[in-house]
């Protein structure tokens, strides 16, 4: 991710910082078919590799899907 507009308004005091963070990561997905319908499950693991000006930080969320 990069930021190509700097921050602005009443909220960037500090100035208008411009961030980037690059990151790669794995994913798992699960797919369970059922009858008609069709579950999936998908967890993505997006640890950052090169963060500037932002927080650092990992990435983890979980998505589940149900198609009826």
């Amino acid at each position: 991710m990069q930021q190509i507009d700097g921050d602005s308004g009443s909220g960037a005091r500090l100035g208008d910082f411009k961030g980037q963070t690059a990151g790669i990561g794995p994913v798992v997905t699960y797919i369970l078919p059922y009858g008609k319908s069709t579950f999936v499950a998908e967890l993505r693991w997006l640890p950052e590799l090169d963060v500037k000006r932002r927080l650092e930080g990992d990435y983890i969320w979980l998505k589940l899907v149900a198609q009826f």
